[in-house]
């Protein structure tokens, strides 16, 4: 006796596969989201305050390694 309703068939199988391939979407979407617009203007800030810190301190160490002329203490015993 057929039934007046129609059997489900490949219905559980074609929602996961709809669901891990919407998620793999959204979640990709995401992530090039998050790379683009938070991760990249933040590691260009970083990096711009790196190179003064740099800039800053190559400054600070070329004037220490000026030569230095020989204290009065070595004058007197040479």
């Amino acid at each position: 006796m057929p039934s007046a309703i129609a059997p489900i068939t490949g219905r559980f199988a074609n929602r996961v596969l709809r669901d891990v391939v919407g998620s793999t979407i959204v979640g990709v979407a995401s992530g090039y989201a998050y790379w683009e617009l938070v991760h990249v203007p933040s590691m260009k800030h970083f990096r711009a305050y790196d190179k003064k810190v740099i800039a800053e301190t190559k400054g600070k160490r070329t004037a220490a390694l000026q030569p230095v002329t020989a204290p009065a203490v070595l004058t007197l015993f040479s």
